[in-house]
């Protein structure tokens, strides 16, 4: 695989079971509901079997990580600096 797809697929994958892990923890310490806390975390972990289950090597998805290399790193807003 070339580097661009798979290091399109790590950032989604990563923003997926982020996204997962901050439902969970909403249910965890906002609901106080260990099960869908659970729930939640089966998903997360999902997102890797489901990746691996696809033919997509977890090390080649870490080895096409190039941040300092990342154009995006250094955008910026306005918005970022004007805090309350």
């Amino acid at each position: 695989m070339s580097r661009s797809p798979a290091r399109t697929l790590d950032a989604n994958a990563n923003r997926a079971r982020e996204a997962a892990r901050t439902l969970e923890d909403i249910a965890r310490f906002v609901l106080d509901r260990a099960d869908l806390a659970a729930t939640l975390k089966e998903a997360r972990h999902a997102v890797t079997s489901a990746i691996e289950a696809a033919g997509f090597d977890r090390l080649e998805l870490l080895a096409a990580r190039d941040t300092a290399g990342d154009t995006g790193t250094g955008t910026t807003t306005a918005a970022e600096t004007d805090r309350a």
